[in-house]
């Protein structure tokens, strides 16, 4: 799921016009929608029983996530959106690369 939204990424980032663009981040929209409840999830399952250190490195990396739109800007700013924006693909790919794989039924 997380290469196709990459995909989804690229396509959005190389696709000429207005519309086109909007229906790839509409269609985005949808498959990255039960993202956050299911990362919650998965943060709760392995922290059992420290929910308080699970809020408390929720807010360190929010405060951390507050400043990517401000570096994003300032990189930017230095050599332009078009090149700064593909920062952006780093988020599907930290999860492609940050997500264990559970064990695949064998055929």
């Amino acid at each position: 799921m997380v290469q196709r939204v990459a995909v989804l990424f690229i396509v959005f980032l190389l696709i000429p016009g207005i519309l086109p663009k909007l229906i790839v981040v509409c269609i985005a929209g949808i498959l990255t929608a039960g993202w956050y409840s299911i990362l919650q999830a998965q943060i709760y399952t392995q922290l059992v029983g420290r929910s308080g250190t699970e809020m408390t490195l929720g807010v360190l990396f929010f405060a951390f996530g507050g400043l990517a739109p401000m570096l994003i800007g300032i990189l930017a700013d230095a050599v332009g959106l078009d090149v700064a924006i593909w920062v952006l693909l780093l988020g599907p790919i930290a999860l492609v690369i940050g997500i264990p794989r559970r064990g695949k039924a064998i055929d």
